[in-house]
């Protein structure tokens, strides 16, 4: 295994920089959320030969390392490897040094507030041991003999921890990560801008607007300790309402229900095939005589039916003949017909949800088949949303 570090000198117009492997898949090392050069200037390829994987990482201080970029790599024992950058840019430093055979090499990424720990295996390594410290001094053990090489850290809001992992060995004996890995907690302002891209579609306008406003007032509260504004930001998530809540069922009645023919082989009535997609029951399906079929759902005097989402569970062990079901209405008592959803992507026994581009209202709606699925559906809902106060 080997270690490839660079600490970048003078930059000119670089804002970015991403570490990476030169082949056709380097794309995949580009780090989630880009990292600042300024801020990170420290870079370092870490390559596991055993493993086949090579990371990227990226340090303020050249001691703490977040890994940005993970790559499997089945290349030869020797590679050439390098760093780009987007911009003009100078080393100050370069050094390349060689892992022991069989270390274990140990990696921290950060999402938010929570410390992913990942860990190679070494050949004669049959478990392991995960230990954390807060101070580097002082170790509590979280996971005992786990034969798993990850685990999820979560509640990492202040400061800093370590993480150190020892492999217990087939022969009898460990070995231990030869130094800790270190993972710092977002700054203040890096836990506002997350905050800030939190996407406004996904909640109500007025719990929106009073997360942004919670924002607002602890960016300006400078006198307080930062600590306590970081919890305030992490509390001000619980003002957020989601736009879910604004979803309401059109409930459906049997008497608003007929499909285009009688079960298959021909039993029942038309009325009953058809509600057979809306009676809360998966394990009963619609099951036409034709190629070519449909359900249509009248409204009545409940219309018309307003459509946001449309929800459906297909009929199990014919899980494709969902795909290719046209949903369409009509509002001149089925003289004409638009269609507003075609089903696709249906390949699992699971509950589907359709979220239409726009509004779809029409006192009726018909469930069309014209690829001999025979209207196999299992469960059909129309789901529409509230209007969304200020």
């Amino acid at each position: 295994m080997s270690v490839a570090e660079a600490r970048a000198g003078p930059v000119t117009g670089v804002d970015e920089v991403y570490g990476a492997v030169l082949s056709d898949v380097d794309a995949e090392l580009t780090a989630p959320a880009h990292e600042l050069l300024t801020v990170t200037p420290w870079l370092r390829l870490v390559r596991d030969f055993a493993a086949h994987r090579v990371l990227a990482q990226v340090s303020a201080d050249g001691s703490v390392w977040l890994t940005v970029g993970s790559l499997f790599t089945p290349f030869p024992y020797a590679v050439h490897a390098g760093v780009v950058a987007t911009g003009d840019a100078a080393f100050a430093k370069v050094a390349v040094d060689v892992l022991a055979a069989g270390a274990v090499v140990v990696s921290v990424e950060r999402d938010a507030d929570t410390a992913v720990v990942r860990w190679n295996k070494p050949e004669d390594a049959v478990a392991f041991t995960l230990s954390r410290s807060t101070d580097g001094t002082q170790w509590e053990v979280l996971e005992r003999g786990t034969r798993s090489y990850t685990y999820k850290d979560e509640g990492l809001r202040h400061g800093r921890r370590y993480y150190k992992v020892a492999a217990q060995l087939v022969g009898g004996g460990t070995r231990e990560t030869t130094d800790p890995v270190v993972v710092s907690a977002e700054t203040l302002a890096q836990v506002i801008a997350r905050a800030r891209k939190a996407d406004a579609s996904e909640w109500t306008k007025k719990s929106y607007a009073a997360f942004v406003a919670e924002l607002d007032r602890i960016e300006k509260a400078a006198g307080e300790d930062e600590d306590t504004r970081i919890d305030q930001v992490y509390a001000a998530y619980e003002l957020l309402v989601s736009i879910e809540t604004l979803l309401r069922k059109f409930e459906v009645a049997p008497s608003m229900v007929q499909a285009s023919t009688v079960a298959w082989p021909g039993t029942g009535t038309t009325a009953a095939n058809g509600w057979r997609a809306f009676d809360g029951d998966t394990a009963t399906y619609t099951d036409t005589l034709a190629a070519e079929s449909w359900i249509n759902i009248d409204a009545g005097a409940s219309g018309p039916i307003t459509v946001d989402r449309v929800r459906l569970y297909p009929r199990v062990g014919q899980l494709s003949r969902a795909n290719g079901t046209v949903f369409r209405g009509s509002n001149d008592d089925g003289g004409t017909w638009t269609d507003f959803h075609t089903v696709s992507g249906v390949n699992a026994a699971q509950w589907y949800e359709f979220k239409l581009p726009e509004r779809a209202s029409y006192q009726r709606i018909r469930v069309y088949d014209g690829h001999n699925g025979r209207c196999n559906l299992a469960e059909v809902e129309f789901w529409y949303q509230l209007p969304d106060e200020e």
